[in-house]
């Protein structure tokens, strides 16, 4: 091990990474020179990057722009095969060490981040050219143009030909329809997860951004482990002070287990022995938002609702509720104390709802 990893430090970042893919992920590069499931998603496990080599999975960390063109330099050299797209992969990482979505501040602005959150809004598909293709007017000189949103980066046509330095502006060249990539893309709503706070604290929000793939099968509700750069809507760094401005821009998105309730053999027999009591239903009630003074069938109702009680009918999913009263009479309330309770509860109110 010390071997290679005074041979790993010997060399240059790109021909670093060259040995780690080949060694590694040779079934990954293979696919993409087979022109398999393009755009092709190479998954990184962060924490086997570190121990094979650290100094760039720090980098990563620390400047993701830069450590992501040691990845690109790498791989645009082992793929061999020139009947693939030019941009015809997506490197994702996983397992970056967590931090809770609270500590998203001016001070992480531009760092690879992963933190646990559950989805609380996903809005439509959108789509956007990963790749367009230029030709000059006056020399058929042809340029094409990156757009890769993950790093803020968009490229700009230049103010020169680069062939015949004909002095350009945006009417100097042909544009063609985006080539060969139309990339998806998604916002999202983050939440930190309740369980991971103090009793006193208000849950942290943030809009997230991802794309390609990732869009897919992708629901409200669910919790993820959510891996990006932290950056701000505007071009450059100017919104960085202001937190309501912050952006997760996401590289890979992942599905987590729910947490499970545990209990214990006393609260078991509890449980037990509370299930033979014929008042039981009368204390649940009495238990329930008990510092709201409402009818108990309404109480009873939201609480048949959180666990599906009788509800047979395969044709829904889940129950509907509707409570009608006057103003103040505590229907928020109930709402309220009711997405405590829920593990996956979304809120919605008026135009939202």
């Amino acid at each position: 091990k010390q071997k290679e990893l005074q041979r790993a430090m010997a060399q240059s970042p790109k021909h670093q990474l060259m040995d780690y893919l080949r060694e590694y992920h040779q079934e990954d590069l293979d696919n993409i020179n087979l022109g398999i499931d393009i755009p092709y998603d190479i998954i990184i496990d962060y924490n086997h990057l570190e121990q094979y080599q650290c100094n760039i999975a720090d980098e990563l960390l620390e400047d993701p722009a830069k450590a992501f063109g040691y990845f690109d330099e790498a791989l645009q050299t082992l793929i061999t095969s020139k009947n693939v797209v030019q941009i015809p992969y997506n490197v994702r990482f996983k397992n970056v060490e967590q931090t809770p979505l609270k500590y998203f501040l001016s001070n992480k602005y531009g760092q690879f981040l992963e933190t646990e959150a559950i989805i609380k809004g996903v809005y439509e598909v959108q789509h956007y050219p990963r790749l367009t293709k230029h030709v000059c007017k006056k020399c058929n000189h042809e340029l094409y143009l990156f757009d890769n949103r993950l790093l803020g980066i968009t490229d700009d046509l230049p103010d020169k030909c680069p062939s015949c330095e004909y002095e350009t502006d945006k009417g100097s060249w042909y544009q063609y329809p985006p080539v060969k990539i139309v990339n998806n893309e998604m916002y999202l709503l983050l939440e930190e997860p309740t369980d991971n706070l103090d009793s006193d604290e208000k849950p942290r929000r943030m809009l997230a951004r991802l794309d390609g793939k990732l869009t897919q099968n992708v629901t409200a509700g669910a919790r993820v482990k959510a891996t990006g750069i932290l950056q701000g809507y505007g071009v450059g760094i100017e919104h960085m002070g202001d937190a309501q401005k912050f952006i997760f821009n996401l590289n890979n998105l992942v599905k987590t287990e729910d947490k499970k309730i545990e209990i214990n053999d006393q609260e078991l027999q509890q449980i037990l022995e509370l299930s033979k009591d014929p008042n039981i239903i009368d204390r649940l009630i009495k238990s329930f938002a008990p510092n709201l003074i409402l009818d108990d069938d309404v109480k009873l109702a939201v609480l048949c609702y959180l666990v599906k009680a009788g509800y047979t009918d395969n044709g829904r999913d889940m129950i509907h509720i509707l409570i009608i009263s006057d103003p103040s009479m505590g229907k928020s309330k109930l709402k309220e104390y009711t997405f405590k309770l829920t593990e996956k509860g979304i809120k919605a109110s008026g135009t939202n709802a």
